[in-house]
Order: structure tokens, then sequence, then C-alpha cells
């Protein structure tokens, strides 16, 4: 065993982006925190608001409630709306791979088990090992990362046209991303 997650052992590209997502979803907070505060001329209170709270979905809610009107305002109420929307997903899938255990099928799959998820079932758990895992393919794990790439990419975007708009940048507006769908949470 060469990591602390065996299941990576035999599928390491697919751990480099778990671990990505896992480690990168911080970095989305902090975006989201950089289109608020821009919106509302006040990243002390902001950046405080946030992170002073414990928990991920807490954030997402005080950054919507501080940033909606502010954006409205600003003209970008939809691209706002779908970057707190995207966030939203992002978490979903942070937290599921925070919060499971890792297979590798011998070799053949990897997948998860989500343990939350299996313990708020009305059922007996006797074995963590016998319980059915959820696959994961490379290909949706790269879904999952562009998705991630873009929700960085649109709060950079609404940031600059935020700024841009208040006159608080010289600079060009960072250019809007190219749609991306929605990624599944695993491999059908």
């Amino acid at each position: 065993m060469s990591n602390i997650m065996p299941a990576f052992d035999k599928f390491p590209r697919e751990g480099a982006i778990v671990g990505r997502l896992l480690v990168g979803y911080g970095e989305l907070e902090l975006g989201l925190c950089f289109c608020v505060a821009a919106a509302r001329d006040d990243f002390n209170m902001v950046f405080k608001a946030m992170f002073r709270p414990r928990g991920e979905s807490q954030r997402i809610l005080i950054a919507d409630a501080m940033g909606r009107g502010p954006l409205h305002q600003a003209g970008v109420a939809q691209p706002f709306e779908e970057a707190i929307s995207a966030m939203k997903l992002c978490l979903k899938i942070r937290n599921q791979f925070a919060h499971c255990y890792w297979t590798d099928d011998f070799g053949r799959q990897l997948g998860f088990v989500e343990l939350e998820d299996t313990a708020d079932k009305n059922r007996t758990i006797n074995d963590v090992y016998h319980i059915k895992a959820s696959d994961i393919t490379l290909a949706v794990l790269e879904a999952q990362e562009a998705y991630f790439v873009y929700t960085r990419d649109l709060l950079a975007h609404l940031t600059s046209r935020v700024k841009q708009g208040a006159r608080k940048s010289p600079g060009s507006v960072f250019p809007a991303p190219k749609t991306v769908s929605r990624p599944p949470l695993c491999s059908p």
C-alpha cells in the first residue's frame, strides 16, 4: 500500500481528480466571497459573514442573501443565480467524496460508499464492506472537475463585471465561460 487510500493505488488519475475537487472547493467559496464583496463594496464584512460560521451550506446561503440584491441591481441576476446553483452542486459533489469509503472492486472499478447517507437509512448496518458502492469513472470525474472550473470562471466573470460596472477595475472583464452541463454524481 503506497497511499492512505488503497483504491487510488489502482486508480491514481481518478484519485488525483478527487483530491483536486476536495481541496479546490475552498477556492470556489473564496470566489463566491469575492463576487459578493465586489457587489457590496465591502470585502471585510462579506468575508467575515461568510467564513465565521461553520458549514459550507451556510456560506452559500449567506452569500446568496447578501449578494442577491446588489447583483440583481448590477444587471447580473441570472448569472448569479446560476453561480449559486452551481455552487450547490459542487458542494454536493465535494461532500459525497469527503464523507465516503472508497473501493476498487479488486482493481476492476473505482467506487464509493456514501457513509452519511448510508447511516441515515433505517436499516441495520453490520459491515460497511458489504454495502453496494456507487461506481465512478474517470470520464465522470473529469466532467465534475470541468464543472468546478466552470463555476470558478463564472464567479470570476461576475466579479469582474461588477467591478467594471462600478469602475473599480481598469482592466477588461474576465470572459464569460461557456456553459458546462451539470455532471452526474456517479457513473450510471
